[in-house]
């Protein structure tokens, strides 16, 4: 059974954060936080299945190395329908390659961690304004 959201945190945006490393997850998670995100945190792909499974999220940010280090799909087109929850892929260098294999598994952006908070929240605020827009039409 899915997590059902009370008025009041309806106004908050959940985010599911996956990295294994716990100091780029931590400092990432603490910046959300400050602005009035509510984050779960998760290190393997494991413990991020099973909060999928059980909360609802407006967005999955999902370290590359860790997501294909875990041989999952939980980006991918068949998952997506699943639960429907954008993905954007956190990486230390955007390589060509790394693009079109995020672009391939669905994911909705690539984003650079060396890149600063505010660039994120600006792709984070982007995908979640079109995906309010797709599902209201």
């Amino acid at each position: 059974m899915q997590h059902t959201r009370n008025t009041k945190e309806k106004s908050k945006k959940h985010v599911l954060v996956l990295d294994e490393n716990f100091t780029f997850r931590y400092f990432l998670t603490k910046g959300l936080l400050a602005h009035g995100y509510e984050c779960v945190e998760a290190w393997d792909y494991k413990w991020a299945e099973s909060y999928l499974h059980k909360n609802i999220f407006d967005i999955v940010l999902a370290d590359f190395r860790t997501f294909m280090n875990s041989g999952s799909d939980f980006c991918s087109t068949d998952s997506q329908t699943q639960n429907e929850t954008p993905t954007i892929f956190l990486i230390g260098q955007a390589t060509e390659e790394a693009m079109e294999t995020a672009k391939r598994l669905g994911a909705k952006a690539l984003f650079e961690k060396r890149g600063d908070l505010n660039e994120l929240l600006e792709q984070i605020n982007r995908i979640l304004s079109a995906e309010m827009a797709r599902t209201k039409g």
